[in-house]
């Protein structure tokens, strides 16, 4: 597992790389379980935002319950990946499913209009990266439109395995 996580983030790095000239933010440290979540549909845990890292990137990990996922088509501005950690997942674009499971990356261009489902059976887990940041605006936006109480927080925590 260490030597994919590794791959990954030589890979973010790569993918980052092209749009960072210079960090002009200091490191960001997010022990495991501290991540703040948001709730635009299914949780997100938000390991670092545009405003952190002077959109640069966002970096968050998404949670997506079985048969759920986007609802509409999504375009975004900026080049985003994603790396399945949990599950299964039917990616679309260009008219073509693609099939990810664990391990496996998506990484789109900007502009690229693509959609995905959960197809698994249970609870899916993703890493998806933005860059330059801008990927977790309509995240941080919805979740803002929420104002989730503790007492629903703490439900949708036990519904998607969070143990927060």
């Amino acid at each position: 597992m260490s030597l994919r996580l590794t791959g990954m983030a030589l890979a973010i790095f790569a993918f980052t790389a092209g749009v960072v000239q210079a960090a002009d933010y200091p490191p960001i440290v997010v022990p495991a379980g501290e991540a703040p979540v948001i709730y635009p549909e299914g949780p997100a845990e938000l390991l670092a935002s545009s405003a952190q890292t002077n959109n640069t990137m966002a970096m968050m990990i998404v949670y997506d319950l079985a048969g759920s996922g986007t609802a509409v088509p999504i375009d975004q501005a900026m080049g985003i990946a994603f790396y399945v950690l949990e599950g299964s997942y039917r990616f679309t674009f260009d008219g073509q499913p693609h099939d990810v499971g664990p391990g496996g990356a998506i990484v789109l261009p900007p502009r690229q209009v693509f959609e995905y489902k959960n197809i698994g059976t249970t609870t899916g887990r993703m890493l998806f990266v933005s860059a330059p940041g801008g990927g977790d605006a309509f995240f941080l936006m919805s979740d803002d439109q929420h104002h989730i109480s503790k007492e629903t927080m703490a439900k949708l925590n036990a519904k998607y395995g969070l143990k927060r």
